[in-house]
């Protein structure tokens, strides 16, 4: 009976074994570099970044000229963390993110918080958890490394099934990282556009900067575009908003 209690117990642990494999080989990768090229992207990354960005509709007439984030890539083994800070001026997104609390004259902060697996040698990373969800993109999102210093990223639509954003990221040297970002009709929108039409594009030119740098850059960037509120996510995922003044 003994003998027979352990082969049990040997072959539901090397099937666990065997399912947390991919995961356990990925966060090797992530500290040990064992994956080849495309594995340095993650680990270029991480750190503080601040960025100068813009947003184009799909005839590429800008709909935001200029507005700042500042970024924090973390990375824990298998388990990145990006959290961005974006920093609005008064118009169209303040309205949107805002939902009418804020006066016409004023801009909002949006804090979000997206975690994402890396699930193969190859640095592949999945997202898992977006914060706050009724204000980040959707989920199914998949981030895919080129080479040590370029990815792609791509959004999948919930509704449709079809990918609806492409974003490039590429990072030239070591302290700046370049971004764009490409809405993607799905064609199931209405009955004048089709799959692969551009909907809108959102540029970021990033530099690298150093954690003591933070608290006074967001200051600047509140000052700059006269933010009235700031929308993050609660325990539960939901946005909540926190009024300035």
């Amino acid at each position: 009976m003994k003998t027979k209690i352990i082969r049990v117990l040997r072959r539901a642990l090397s099937g666990a074994l065997i399912r947390a494999l991919p995961a356990f080989l990925a966060a090797l990768w992530v500290q040990h570099g064992s994956a080849g090229e495309a594995a340095e992207f993650w680990r270029a990354s991480a750190g503080w970044w601040a960025s100068d960005n813009t947003y184009l509709d799909g005839a590429l007439q800008q709909k935001i000229p200029a507005y700042q984030s500042l970024v924090h890539i973390e990375v824990d083994n298998a388990l990145i963390t990006e959290t961005s800070y974006r920093f609005y001026p008064a118009g169209d997104a303040s309205r949107y993110y805002g939902e009418g609390k804020l006066g016409e004259d004023r801009g909002i902060e949006l804090v979000t918080v997206m975690q994402m697996e890396v699930i193969d040698s190859n640095g592949t990373a999945v997202t898992i958890a977006v914060t706050p969800a009724a204000t980040a993109q959707p989920p199914a999102m998949t981030t895919t490394p080129l080479a040590p210093t370029m990815a792609l990223q791509r959004t999948v639509d919930p509704e449709s099934g079809r990918e609806n954003y492409h974003t490039v990221i590429t990072m030239p040297t070591p302290d700046r990282r370049y971004t764009a970002m490409f809405g993607i009709r799905t064609g199931l929108e209405n009955a004048d556009v089709e799959a692969g039409d551009l909907r809108a594009l959102a540029l970021y030119a990033g530099r690298r900067i150093a954690a003591s740098e933070v608290e006074t850059l967001r200051a600047h960037f509140r000052a700059t575009n006269r933010v009235g509120a700031v929308v993050t996510g609660d325990e539960t995922g939901e946005a909540t908003t926190e009024m300035l003044d």
